[in-house]
């Protein structure tokens, strides 16, 4: 019960020829589908502006992404203003200096929670308290920051526009954007 095998060189020449037996695409002589150019013409607009028409109705239905109204009032102020870090750099802490403020006001008859306010889009500052109904709240403009900490100089800048947000009783965001 011998068996003959095949030499190492049959093998690898069987192998070849069935190797690419097995991966040739079969072949064919019709053309493939083409665009003409005035087709991907077409084509690339309609991927362009379906999707332009659809946002900017979408812009035009709805209006911008404001959810709601927030009942405050915003003003800018100077003011006596004493902390506790800003006494000690003064020469005399009993007398409070004037510095710049904005003052926030809420107008609503209920709290507002999670108040945000930002300077002409670029420095911020978060209240952890909620604003009382009728209360006001004096923020130092040299107390907000950028998102890179540096912070706001009063003086260097005019100030174009406050934005102010805060959580409503609904659980919806208000805003409301000051021009000046």
């Amino acid at each position: 019960m011998s068996e003959t095998s095949p030499s190492p060189s049959e093998n690898a020449v069987a192998a070849d020829v069935s190797d690419e037996d097995a991966f040739d695409p079969p072949r064919s002589i019709a053309p493939g589908p083409r665009l003409s150019s005035r087709g991907f013409f077409i084509a690339l607009a309609l991927v362009c502006l379906i999707p332009l028409t659809i946002l900017s109705t979408y812009a035009v239905l709805f209006g911008r992404a404001i959810e709601k109204e927030l009942p405050v009032s915003v003003s800018i102020d100077h003011r006596p203003w004493q902390a506790q870090q800003r006494a000690l750099q003064t020469r005399d802490p009993q007398q409070p200096e004037l510095e710049d403020v904005i003052v926030i006001t809420n107008e609503a008859d209920f709290a507002i929670s999670k108040l945000y306010a930002d300077l002409n889009g670029r420095y911020f500052m978060y209240v952890n308290q909620p604003l009382a109904a009728g209360e006001k709240l004096v923020l130092p403009q040299a107390d907000f920051v950028n998102r890179t900490g540096q912070r706001w100089v009063p003086g260097n800048y005019t100030i174009d526009e406050i934005t102010v947000m805060g959580k409503l009783p609904s659980g919806a965001r208000g805003v409301t954007e000051f021009q000046y």
